[in-house]
């Protein structure tokens, strides 16, 4: 069985160990910029923009505090059984 680099006949061995040094390098740099939405014992204790990495201000996360509650309400009212009025 032939090693890697000797299928790609016609390609240096440096050019190929180049490459796959570069390849690590974009995947590490990638995994850096990305945070696992289930490894909970890395998350931030503050409201952060997911794009930017900004930290949110404390009015922001102070108006953010109460959605989950509004949306059960909000959901509730609009899953519950209703009255249907007119003809019927």
């Amino acid at each position: 069985m032939k090693s890697w680099g000797e299928e790609h006949e016609g390609i240096p061995l440096y050019r190929l160990n180049k490459d796959r040094t570069d390849v690590k390098n974009v995947k590490k740099y990638l995994y850096s910029q990305c945070q696992d939405p289930f490894d909970l014992a890395d998350v931030p204790d503050h409201l952060m923009n997911i794009t930017t990495d900004q930290i949110a201000s404390h009015e922001v996360e102070e108006s953010m505090k109460g959605i989950p509650d509004r949306g059960k309400v909000v959901f509730d009212l609009g899953t519950s059984p209703r009255k249907v009025s007119g003809n019927q």
